[in-house]
């Protein structure tokens, strides 16, 4: 019985002791005004799976601000500043997620799939270099961002800019986009590690080549009989793309499209990567249909 009441007595105080940083808790952190007369940055560029990710972020300098679309299941919160990764610190308040701070890159995971908010505003520089170096966790392990495992439409969304100098695919008269300002001000500023970006170079000798490799830093698979092309494409000079797998596919074989023989990549929801002539569908069940009518 003494055991009981000490047991009782304490329950109140028990509930006091969950540390204002925890994820998802601390109501008193966060008021209706709280970003009242401050200016918000919708400076933020998405990348990923639609499913995990927000419909758009923005920040007020001190938090940001999630917003997420009505029923949409919570994903977990990832903050990232110098290449690591931690649990990001937040609160819920319909329809927003808000983090406490900025950050140079928030991550949203769920099962397997991934999405990431990078900041690409005009202080993203100075702001990645002031943030302090975190420590990982000891039970956290930093893992690079993979291709998430979902079909996807085989089509090539955009043509990349025909005037970038310096990398041109040899045979084909494409030409590979150059890295952004942005992307070059954030490697500078060790938002995005080496290892992390997808390139290519004349090492690769070959777009098949390189896609291979690119293939197996994400966890896809792509073989000789996924090349779905007579010929190989040669590469006579270096490009960098993103820590995105399949944006930066799309961005290399879309440089194809001015040549003698545009291709286009097809993403299976087994995640196999196929190059096929721009002419053909990813669907082989669609076009044996098409062709029997």
């Amino acid at each position: 019985m003494h055991r009981l009441f000490k047991t009782l007595f304490l329950l109140p105080w028990l509930s006091a002791c969950v540390p204002s940083w925890a994820p998802g808790s601390g109501a008193q952190d966060w008021t209706p005004a709280a970003g009242a007369g401050r200016i918000h940055d919708f400076n933020w560029r998405l990348s990923g799976d639609r499913q995990v990710a927000p419909l758009q972020v923005f920040d007020d300098g001190r938090q940001t601000w999630l917003q997420f679309a009505p029923g949409q299941a919570m994903p977990a919160l990832f903050v990232e500043s110098h290449g690591i990764q931690q649990p990001a610190a937040y609160v819920r308040r319909e329809p927003y997620a808000i983090v406490q701070g900025k950050w140079p890159s928030l991550i949203m995971r769920g099962g397997s799939l991934q999405a990431r908010a990078d900041y690409v505003g005009p202080a993203s520089s100075a702001m990645a270099g002031a943030m302090p170096p975190m420590a990982p966790p000891a039970h956290f392990a930093v893992a690079p961002a993979t291709a998430p495992a979902m079909a996807s439409s085989g089509g090539v969304p955009g043509r990349p800019s025909t005037d970038a100098a310096g990398a041109a695919v040899q045979g084909s008269g494409a030409v590979l986009p150059a890295p952004s300002r942005g992307d070059a001000q954030r490697n500078k500023a060790g938002a995005f590690t080496a290892a992390r970006l997808y390139r290519v170079g004349p090492t690769d000798e070959n777009m098949r080549r390189a896609l291979a490799r690119w293939a197996g830093l994400a966890g896809w698979t792509f073989q000789a009989e996924h090349w779905a092309v007579d010929v190989d494409i040669p590469l006579s000079a270096s490009a960098d793309f993103s820590d995105d797998f399949k944006g930066s596919v799309r961005e290399l074989v879309a440089a194809t499209e001015l040549g003698d023989r545009p291709l286009q990549p097809c993403f299976y929801a087994n995640q196999v990567l196929r190059v096929i002539p721009l002419s053909q569908a990813c669907d082989r069940t669609a076009a044996r249909a098409g062709a029997s009518l």
